[in-house]
């Protein structure tokens, strides 16, 4: 297992080295033109060699994408599962006292039947 979980750490390692080191090679840590013109060699590249791909797959899979919710809605999905989170906290801090009793009293009979049991045994 730790022959695996190195392995794996090993690759992920390999893989964010290259990724930095390539970068740094590209110019993409310099200064903003540099990058800029990274960026317009990669769209250029995406372009001629990647985009009709990309196209003959759209064609070829049907895959229907969700579309993505609005900020709007996001921010009230957000908003209502924050709500429900604190009415269920105070919900089971208002019944703590009452589960409280019930769990001791669960453990009080568990006890007093586990020391009967433990007393008829030893007869």
């Amino acid at each position: 297992m730790n022959l695996l979980f190195d392995s794996r750490f090993g690759t992920k390692v390999g893989l964010v080295g290259a990724a930095v080191y390539y970068t740094n090679e590209y110019g993409v840590w310099q200064d903003a033109d540099s990058s800029a013109k990274v960026v317009q060699e990669l769209r250029k590249l995406y372009h001629q060699q990647v985009s009709p791909y990309v196209k003959d797959v759209k064609t070829n899979v049907p895959l229907e994408v969700p579309e993505i919710p609005s900020i709007s809605d996001i921010g009230h999905s957000l908003g209502s599962s924050w709500n429900s989170g604190v009415l269920s906290t105070f919900n089971f801090l208002a019944n703590l006292p009452s589960h409280v009793n019930q769990w001791t009293t669960d453990a009080s009979n568990f006890i007093n039947k586990q020391l009967e049991a433990s007393g008829e045994s030893s007869k």
